[in-house]
């Protein structure tokens, strides 16, 4: 286990004292940085994202309809992406696990974390933050906005990703 972990709780609402429903760890066994955790509007589906510190044996949980399946190197830092099903039982899967994100650091700058879900709908969920990768080391980069790396350390990225997963419905 690394430095810091990520942990999603679900807390009931049925008292006036709200009490975990389940918890969730999510990540291997470097340092994971959660940015951000949303529902969607129909409430079925838990969505996340994280930073991690890439080591050389990371001990991530199997990816599940992968947007990336593509590791960066060890020493460098990676979005990964969830989706949790919330049924009100405790999901025993991930319904999407996936790794986003270049050769590059991905959602870090300095000691800032900046990858995070800006929205999430019942078909598609978006996550933007940093990125140190080449434009062609983002997966699904392809006929976005801006296909390049604008030559500065880092740049911005935006991804529109389908709560079930697979390719990524765009990337910038």
């Amino acid at each position: 286990a690394g430095t810091y972990e990520g942990v999603i709780v679900r807390f009931s609402n049925a008292s006036t004292t709200p009490a975990p429903s389940w918890a969730s760890y999510v990540g291997g066994n470097g340092s994971e940085y959660f940015t951000t955790v949303s529902m969607t509007p129909d409430r079925s589906k838990i969505v996340f994202s994280t930073i991690s510190a890439v080591n050389a044996t990371p001990g991530y949980p199997a990816l599940v309809n992968s947007v990336d399946a593509t590791l960066s190197a060890a020493g460098t830092t990676e979005s990964l992406i969830g989706v949790l099903a919330d049924g009100g039982t405790v999901p025993v899967s991930f319904n999407v696990f996936s790794y986003l994100g270049g050769s590059g650091n991905e959602g870090t700058v300095g000691t800032n974390t900046t990858a995070s879900v800006v929205t999430a709908t019942n078909t598609h969920f978006y996550v933007a933050g940093s990125t140190a990768s080449a434009g062609a080391g983002m997966p699904g980069i392809t006929g976005g906005a801006q296909t390049a790396n604008g030559g500065g350390a880092f740049d911005v990225f935006i991804s529109r990703i389908p709560i079930n997963g697979g390719a990524t419905g765009f990337q910038t």
